[in-house]
């Protein structure tokens, strides 16, 4: 008796040691480590594809800004269980909730550039993908698979769902764009504060006190010239003056070129047309339009700190776009 005893007990506290087993493997350190580098991959890939997407791209979505932004977002996994476990292949299927914070100031940054861009506040896009939120906090239910090579060495995570690549892809994405968006309505700003100053400003006198005693009036001497109020000189308006600033932040420029069309204010305003007509041509034609664009961006940063180089390409690819905006056929352009 005692000896069956002994087995069942044997064979009991192997099961749960196995269970026991299994769970660790879902919850343990490094499972949630491979588990943030797999999503954080994903977002990676997602988000530099929009490189070729805008206008500077290259300089917005560098794999390095994409990673620190993406670095200040705290992942967290929590209630990890094990749903199933295949001895076969070494795999355990686990379950939990994700936790992801997105750090206050950040996400009104997210907010500030998602609304600038007529876009959906990011709370809810993400009830739209079935993820919920607490003030900077959301939640979502995940499974994942934790892999074993069974050759002693570390586990590997598998983890694939598209709502948490495309939220967090919005969330970084936003906050990169927003320097640039921030830059543009600083100018915008400054202008309508110069607008402002334009209105002539309005003279506060005092009403001059009629005299209380008529007879006062008749020991006036008429002799006696009337003192001469002078008017304060008109202020002339204000006009505008034309932004020597390119259209990207000139704080984030680590390029020889950008830190040049920087330091040129002629390269600046080029810079500004050409981004003007740039978008004027992507609203017209856009896969015309990107082909240009990766055309000029590779000859423009080819020109190094060459300001006459730098302003030849922008003339030229102005010239291209105007073209795909006008709808016309520019066969006696010259080429890059």
């Amino acid at each position: 008796m005692i000896n069956k005893t002994t087995v069942i007990l044997f064979w009991v506290s192997a099961a749960l040691l196995g269970c026991n087993l299994s769970n660790e493997i879902c919850s343990s350190s490094d499972t949630e480590r491979l588990f943030y580098n797999q999503l954080s991959e994903q977002v990676l890939t997602l988000t530099a594809q929009k490189r070729e997407d805008h206008y500077d791209g290259p300089m917005i979505f560098g794999v390095t800004k994409v990673r620190e932004l993406l670095g200040l977002i705290h992942f967290e996994l929590e209630s990890i269980e094990k749903i199933k476990k295949d001895s076969v292949n070494h795999q355990s299927l686990c379950t939990g909730k994700l936790n992801i914070s997105v750090p206050p100031p950040m996400l009104n940054d997210v907010n500030l550039s998602r609304s600038a861009q007529n876009q959906l506040n990011i709370i809810q896009y993400a009830k739209q993908l079935s993820i919920y939120n607490s003030i900077n906090v959301f939640s979502q239910n995940v499974n994942f698979s934790v892999i074993s090579t069974g050759d002693g060495k570390k586990p590997y995570v598998e983890f694939e769902n598209t709502a948490w690549v495309h939220l967090l892809d919005e969330i970084v994405t936003a906050a990169l764009l927003k320097p640039t968006l921030d830059f543009k309505d600083l100018k915008r700003v400054e202008q309508s504060q110069q607008v402002a100053q334009v209105a002539e400003p309005i003279i506060h006198q005092e009403k001059p006190k009629e005299p209380q005693d008529k007879k006062l009036e008749e020991l006036i001497d008429d002799s006696i010239e009337p003192e001469i109020i002078n008017e304060p000189p008109k202020q002339e308006p204000i006009l505008p003056v034309q932004s020597s600033s390119p259209s990207f932040d000139c704080n984030n420029a680590t390029k020889p070129t950008d830190v040049t069309i920087c330091a040129q204010s002629n390269l600046a305003i080029l810079d500004n047309q050409n981004m003007s007509i740039y978008k004027n041509a992507k609203a017209t034609d856009p896969v015309a339009t990107k082909e240009v664009w990766k055309d000029s961006i590779k000859y423009k940063y080819a020109c190094g700190t060459d300001v006459e180089c730098i302003a030849d390409i922008y003339k030229k690819s102005i010239q291209r776009y105007t073209c795909i905006a006008k709808q016309k056929s520019c066969v006696n352009v010259a080429p890059f």
